[in-house]
């Protein structure tokens, strides 16, 4: 079950840490690209759902949920990146896409928030 997202912490270093096995220069590149390329995939998903590019929606939802996990991100609304994939591939309901995008970019601006000062002390 996913979390709602209130004002409450949404990012979880675990796996990361896990993978990096506490490697903390690998830790800190992890939220250095997140940072970087998180807002852009997000305004090219932005622009894809107001074209109504159900293609590259599909495509840039796709390649988020592959990046979600590396700060928990994905146990807050990896359900909504999946349906907005499916939803896209179907070709459909773009209403409802923007919904799920809705709450991901709320889920990734307070990310932002919470990886900044996390990285700095790394």
């Amino acid at each position: 079950m996913e979390k709602e997202i209130k004002n409450e912490n949404v990012v979880d270093l675990t796996y990361v840490k896990e993978l990096s096995r506490g490697n903390k220069i690998f830790i800190k590149e992890i939220i250095k690209l997140f940072l970087l390329e998180n807002p852009q995939e997000m305004s090219l998903l932005e622009k894809a759902m107001n074209e109504n590019d159900f293609e590259k929606v599909k495509a840039t939802a796709h390649k988020l949920k592959s990046t979600l996990p590396f700060i928990g991100l994905d146990k807050i609304v990896g359900n909504d990146v999946i349906e907005m994939e499916a939803l896209a591939g179907d070709r459909s309901h773009m209403d409802q896409i923007k919904a799920h995008f809705e709450r991901v970019r709320k889920a990734c601006e307070q990310a932002y928030k919470e990886l900044e000062p996390i990285q700095a002390t790394l």
